[in-house]
């Protein structure tokens, strides 16, 4: 297996030999680097992907996810999202907590919602702005103390002109 990436060499080199028979493509020098661990070869892979610019946000954020679950398996406990930055960069894999968050963002609240818009490329922008009118949402959710878009927390009340109330006391005209 190939420690740090490279699988897309290896299958580029094994296609030359298979097209020209050349012999200088039967043997490659390569450095051995003795086994470690699953998460060490998944973060050279995904080390490898960034350099190439090769993944979408949501690649990456699935590609993360599976790395911390595969590192709280090998450490017996789950680790914190600040100690497992640490650990991606000890691995040369630089990454903000700020954009580990995105990425947790995108995995639980919007790729079982919108599993297309992100594989076709949704981006920072977007996903901060949805998360931006979710947490505006929240905020309104919590002040009114119940959704005010549930049906019982409209009564039409009657007068000169129709007004409505959200069971907040707030009258809507």
């Amino acid at each position: 297996m190939i420690a740090a990436g490279g699988n897309t060499r290896l299958a580029v080199i094994k296609d030359l030999l298979d097209e020209t028979g050349d012999p200088r493509f039967r043997q490659v020098h390569c450095l051995f680097t003795p086994w470690h661990s699953e998460s060490d070869v998944l973060a050279g892979h995904l080390v490898e992907n960034e350099l190439r610019a090769d993944l979408m946000l949501i690649d990456k954020a699935r590609a993360l996810r599976e790395l911390k679950a595969l590192l709280d398996e090998e450490n017996g406990a789950p680790i914190t999202r600040s100690a497992f930055n640490r650990h991606l960069s000890s691995m040369g894999y630089r990454v903000s907590l700020r954009q580990l968050r995105r990425y947790d963002y995108a995995i639980e609240g919007l790729f079982p919602l919108i599993p297309i818009a992100l594989r076709s490329g949704m981006g920072v922008r977007q996903i901060d702005d949805i998360r931006d009118v979710h947490e505006a949402y929240r905020t309104a959710h919590r002040g009114w103390g119940s959704s005010p878009f549930h049906k019982n927390n409209y009564k039409i009340r009657r007068g000169p002109s129709r007004t409505f109330s959200n069971g907040t006391g707030r009258v809507f005209r």
